[in-house]
């Protein structure tokens, strides 16, 4: 017999008398099921097709899926033309419509499967170093526990597995060498990819509070976004540094400190910090009231406090005011020192007990005199 295409036909029936009868036959179309339609590669399909030859079988590669045979065992058609078939798996191919095709070598069915692609995001998309963000996933097959693989700019920074939806969820910490803009995407073991998103650093933010202020009050400054666990490099107001502690910014890149208004005339003035080679600026404005007595100068800042950098070193700190005449300050004689507070302007006399450095300046061994 020949293969014909479905539908009506005229069938003839000559008797050995010479007799012609004519009827018809309906050749009824094959129907194809398949559950599901779309899914990633990896996705298990169940498929069933009615109409075929009765009894017959569907040879090894009569089901081929794009091209690509794809049951691996022979199916066979019981007598009423139908069959279903064991569960088949989408095989590696592009995303997008793939013809299915059963051919049991007399009739032929046709079924597309969609081929999808499973997704990734982000949350937050921007976030600073050392910040703990969640890369999720959709669409992805169900498979043995860690083969999918999350990357961040391009390195693999987690093996996660898909629940029975399709979806995972984990958390990563943005690394200290993070780039400005990094990709993350996701990838399985099957062939699956999903389309990166990007990810941004927040970038660093620094602000002094108050704005204004008299000379000799306290002010703060806080930072956000720098280099995660770097110290503080230089505090500046105007061109005089004001960093009275060391200061380290925490996991973040987060830092607050506190300085002292230094005693320059009413006007605005530039607050600078430098951290890990970046630096950013605020303002603030030294201000004046004619309600108020005038601020006492030059100002004064607390000795403890300002030499903090180089208490460890220091063998004795002399200084010398009208006022008071000589006094002095000895770490190992708390009860007998008399200098607490440095004053702007005024000149003082370190010993220490080597090299060492006091802001900008460079302190050698033995004896300094220094204008503070």
């Amino acid at each position: 017999l020949t293969a014909i295409c479905c539908g009506s036909r005229a069938v003839m029936v000559k008797t050995s008398g010479g007799t012609v009868s004519a009827t018809t036959f309906t050749i009824t179309a094959p129907v194809v099921t398949m559950t599901p339609t779309s899914g990633p590669i990896g996705t298990k399909v169940t498929m069933c097709v009615t109409n075929m030859t009765p009894d017959g079988v569907i040879p090894v590669g009569g089901i081929t899926f794009g091209g690509i045979s794809w049951n691996t065992s022979p199916l066979s058609i019981d007598f009423t033309g139908h069959v279903c078939s064991t569960t088949l798996t989408v095989p590696a191919a592009a995303v997008g419509g793939h013809a299915v095709t059963i051919n049991d070598g007399n009739i032929v069915a046709t079924r597309n499967f969609t081929i999808t692609q499973p997704t990734v995001s982000v949350s937050p998309a921007t976030a600073f170093k050392g910040e703990k963000i969640t890369i999720s996933g959709n669409g992805w097959p169900l498979q043995m526990p860690g083969s999918v693989s999350v990357t961040f700019g391009g390195e693999v920074v987690g093996l996660v597995t898909p629940n029975d939806k399709g979806y995972f969820s984990t958390q990563f910490t943005v690394p200290l060498t993070a780039n400005p803009v990094s990709l993350i995407s996701a990838s399985d073991i099957l062939g699956n990819t999903a389309l990166p998103v990007r990810f941004s650093l927040k970038g660093p933010t620094f602000i002094v509070k108050p704005k204004d202020g008299f000379a000799g009050t306290t002010a703060a400054v806080e930072g956000t976004g720098f280099q995660p666990y770097s110290g503080i490099e230089e505090l500046k107001f105007g061109n005089t540094n004001v960093l009275m502690v060391p200061s380290i910014t925490n996991e973040v890149g987060k830092f607050t400190t506190t300085f002292i208004v230094p005693g320059l005339p009413a006007g605005g003035y530039t607050v600078s910090v430098k951290i890990a080679g970046v630096a950013l600026t605020d303002c603030f404005t030294i201000t004046t009231s004619d309600a108020l007595p005038p601020l006492p100068t030059p100002v004064t800042f607390p000795l403890k406090q300002s030499l903090a950098s180089i208490i460890d070193k220091i063998i004795i700190v002399w200084g010398y005011t009208s006022e008071a005449g000589w006094q002095m300050y000895d770490p190992n004689d708390d009860l007998g020192s008399t200098l607490d507070v440095l004053i702007s302007g005024r000149g003082y006399w370190i010993k220490v007990t080597g090299d060492c450095s006091l802001f900008t300046r460079s302190l050698t061994a033995g004896w300094n005199l220094i204008g503070w």
